[in-house]
Order: C-alpha cells, then sequence, then structure tokens
C-alpha cells in the first residue's frame, strides 16, 4: 500500500512537470523587412537565410518566422510597399512576441525616393500596428546593411548611408525602441564572399546576421520593464542605454535613445554605434564617465570582458 501510495505521487509529480513542461509557450519572433530578409541570392533560403539561420541560433525555446518580401519599401507609395504585402498581415496575424524590421533599402530608387518626406512618417504608422497587436511585441529595428552598389544602380548607396540610416535611428528614439546597427557587420570594404552582388548578404553573410541579433536577443532576454520598474515609479521620461557585448567583434557596443547628433557631438568618436574602447582596468570608470557625460539615468550592461588572465566580469547595472 506504502510502495502504491508512493508510485502515485511520483506520477502525479511527473505528469505535473510534463504539463508545465508542454505549456511553456516559445517566444515568437516576426522577421519583417525585404529581399535580405527573405534571402534573395540564397541557396537553399530556407535554411541559410538569416531568419533560419536565426532559428537555429536561438532555439527550439523561439519560433522565427520570415516574412521578408523581395523588392517591397517602406514608403506607402512606394513601387511596391510592404504594408499591402500578405506578408504584411500574416505577420499580425502570428501575434509575434518579438517583431525584427528591417526595410528600407528598395526605398532609394529613384521612383521611390520622391516620396521620402513621408519616410517616418510610414515607419511611425508601421510600428504603431505592431503596437496595437495583443501580444504587445518587443519591436527592434534593424538599420540597412551597408551596400557596395555602384552610383549608377537604382539603389543608392550613399541615400541608405546618409538619409535611410539616420532616420532610422531617429524613428527609435522617438519611439523609445531598442535599435540594433548592421550597417557595418558586414565590412567598411567590399568583401564577395559576403556580398557576391554587392548588395544581398550570402548564407555567410546573413549568419554574421543572425548570430548578431541573435546573441543580443539572448543577452537582452532577462531584461525587463520590471527590473527598472520600481526606481522609475512617478518618472514620466527617463533616459535609458543599453550597452551590449558582440561576441562577432568582441566589442562592446552602445544603444542610445538621445538624438543622433547630440551624442556624437557629445561623445565624439563614442558615437552612437561606434564600439566602446572599454578596457578591463577603466571599465566601471569609463562607464560612470559615460553616465555623467550623458546625464544617462538606467544603463544595462550586458555580456563581460574577459582580462588577459580569462577572468569574467559579471553583468552589471547602473543607476544614477
Amino acid at each position: 500500500m506504502k510502495t502504491n501510495l508512493i508510485c502515485v505521487l511520483l506520477l502525479s509529480f511527473f505528469l505535473v512537470k510534463m504539463d508545465a513542461f508542454a505549456q511553456k509557450a516559445v517566444i515568437k519572433v516576426a522577421c519583417v523587412g525585404n529581399s535580405i530578409t527573405y534571402g534573395a541570392n540564397i541557396p537553399n533560403r530556407n535554411k541559410n537565410s538569416y531568419p533560419a539561420q536565426l532559428q537555429a541560433y536561438l532555439g527550439s525555446d523561439y519560433e522565427v518566422r520570415n516574412y521578408g518580401i523581395s523588392g517591397c519599401t517602406l514608403l506607402s507609395k512606394g513601387d511596391y510597399p510592404y504594408v499591402k504585402t500578405r506578408a504584411f498581415a500574416d505577420s499580425h496575424t502570428f501575434q509575434p512576441d518579438i517583431v525584427l524590421i528591417k526595410l528600407g533599402t528598395n526605398d532609394t530608387k529613384p521612383q521611390n525616393w520622391q516620396y521620402k518626406d513621408d519616410f517616418i512618417g510610414d515607419y511611425q504608422r508601421l510600428i504603431d500596428s505592431y503596437k496595437s497587436l495583443p501580444s504587445h511585441p518587443r519591436i527592434i529595428l534593424l538599420t540597412p546593411v551597408r551596400c557596395f552598389l555602384t552610383d549608377d544602380s537604382s539603389i543608392s548607396a550613399e541615400r541608405i548611408a546618409a538619409s535611410v540610416r539616420p532616420m532610422i535611428e531617429e524613428i527609435a528614439w522617438k519611439n523609445k525602441l531598442e535599435i540594433l546597427n548592421l550597417f557595418n557587420l558586414l565590412g567598411d570594404q567590399w568583401e564577395s564572399h559576403l556580398l557576391p552582388d554587392r548588395l544581398h548578404p550570402s548564407s555567410i553573410g546573413a549568419g554574421k546576421m543572425a548570430r548578431q541579433i541573435g546573441s543580443y536577443l539572448i543577452l537582452t532576454a532577462g531584461c525587463t520593464e520590471q527590473d527598472k520598474a520600481d526606481w522609475l515609479q512617478g518618472k514620466e521620461e527617463f533616459n535609458f542605454h543599453v550597452l551590449y557585448y558582440s561576441d562577432d567583434d568582441f566589442k562592446y557596443h552602445v544603444t542610445s535613445f538621445l538624438p543622433f547628433d547630440k551624442i556624437t557631438s557629445t561623445l565624439g568618436a563614442y558615437s552612437q554605434y561606434t564600439p566602446l574602447k572599454l578596457y578591463n582596468d577603466t571599465f566601471n570608470r569609463d562607464i560612470k564617465i559615460l553616465i555623467d557625460t550623458l546625464k544617462i539615468d538606467l544603463i544595462h550592461v550586458f555580456g563581460h570582458i574577459q582580462s588577459s588572465k580569462r577572468k569574467k566580469y559579471p553583468c552589471h547595472i547602473y543607476f544614477t
């Protein structure tokens, strides 16, 4: 009788555990974008596009779906507006927990660029459409990848660098959204193995994108609004920065919600996306200087710095 009771209790315990495991919801990630997201020109893109490689990087706790459409524009008056595609509607039906938005490259074509003054407004409406979802997704903006097309190409490398990227940074700042810099990820000089046609990443280039995005998502997975809710209670606005470590280039990067021109003029070489030169023996001092200079209320530092003795410095959260 006693043995039977123990068996029943053990069985109940395992059933509860199995039920809890079954109910564990995966984190749904919607990758919104153009041909670079779609995986154009990548052999076996279903496995080698950046969203597919991101799925492999993040593992079974995540469900990553590719909603990229080749040739689409952010601009509603463009020649192929993303908001008029089936993928746009499907990405909403998916009810994602995270939305990664990477648009703007095709908007630099002459027939689309004539509507450039609508870019910020159209981008805002796109963001608002995801903000209104019942799933209340975390929205992360991705800057365009640098392209190396010649001046006579329909897509303008100069417009991407000088206009589209700064506008996306401004939109992120105004909405207090996270933004990841992919612009310099594939280098400042053309490498054929990363961008075979000077525009679309190869499977290797897509892998670098997936690693950059995936490492950021994993590092920031534990950062919630509750982490800072008590300290910020009653505070209408605050200046929040995220400093994260990239395993891809072994440097720290800062995401700022200050206007681009302000942080650049204040920090000089420590611009919004320039890797911060932080060394082990001056790490805390440099962070405090950054906080004091930018009048930061709260900064999260993710990852670690590894010294020559292979000692790992833990994550920090700084308050002023």
